[in-house]
């Protein structure tokens, strides 16, 4: 299990992500026992510098044991709510204990320790019934991107993964508060999903039999752009394998729906 003879088994740890806010960058991931597939997500301060590691304890953050439904939770991913400085959204998926896995997403405060609002469980992010047009089943690794529009609700842009005749693709769904830009949006997928899939010429990109394994997106700094970066399986001769990093740009205009 990777430990020294004698020393206590490691736990598993999966799906990092970053989020910057409350005045620091902080990683989050999902974390079980060794022997266990129950992943809980946890979160821990870093110091600005990537050579000096983790400053701060580790913390728990959402427990899957309150999460009723879901027997594990997996790829977090956390935003600042526009409408409230002191809060932030964290977006997951919940593998259920039964049917597929889907999203989910949890108001937290940043207020001392990062933790669920009291009072406030997870909900779903999307409605029951939701048409997610060629995708089907499951529906997960959640990747948002927020943007304010002028003298209107902010605008959600969620990605996410999911399979469209046994192959991952990446759908993208829109989202605005209803209710106040402190309230939780309500997403509708794009109607013209998958926004990447494997036999798309920009992801293609001559390779032959490549599919997607996993992406992240980000804004680049300065710019209306965003940046995939997309782990993409290769096949080698009949039967060998490897995995590569596979970048993509977009140009996006902040102010569109």
């Amino acid at each position: 299990d990777g430990t020294c003879p004698g020393a206590p088994p490691l736990d598993k740890v999966r799906d990092p992500s970053l989020f910057e806010g409350a005045g620091a960058l902080y990683l989050l991931y999902a974390k079980s026992a060794l022997n266990d597939d129950a992943y809980s997500i946890h979160i821990q301060e870093l110091d600005e510098e990537p050579s000096v590691g983790p400053i701060g304890p580790e913390r728990l953050v959402l427990d899957v044991a309150r999460e009723t439904d879901c027997r594990s939770l997996r790829d977090p991913f956390l935003v600042s709510n526009p409408g409230d400085a002191a809060n932030a959204w964290l977006f997951f998926t919940c593998v259920p204990r039964t049917g597929d896995a889907h999203l989910r997403m949890q108001n937290l405060t940043l207020l001392v320790t990062i933790r669920p609002v009291e009072g406030e469980p997870s909900i779903p992010v999307f409605a029951p019934g939701t048409d997610f047009g060629r995708f089907g089943g499951e529906i997960f690794n959640p990747e948002v991107v927020v943007d304010r529009t002028d003298g209107t609700a902010p605008v959600f842009r969620l990605w996410f993964a999911g399979f469209i005749d046994g192959e991952v693709a990446i759908g993208l769904a829109l989202g605005q508060p209803k209710d106040g830009a402190d309230k939780a949006p309500t997403f509708q997928p794009y109607p013209a999903n998958p926004v990447l899939a494997a036999p798309m010429p920009a992801f293609s990109n001559g390779c032959v039999g490549c599919s997607i394994e996993s992406f992240t997106v980000a804004r680049r700094t300065g710019t209306a752009d965003l940046r995939f970066l997309v782990a993409r399986k290769v096949p080698i001769g009949e039967s060998g394998r490897r995995f590569e990093l596979f970048p993509l740009d977009q140009v996006w205009n902040p102010l569109s729906l």
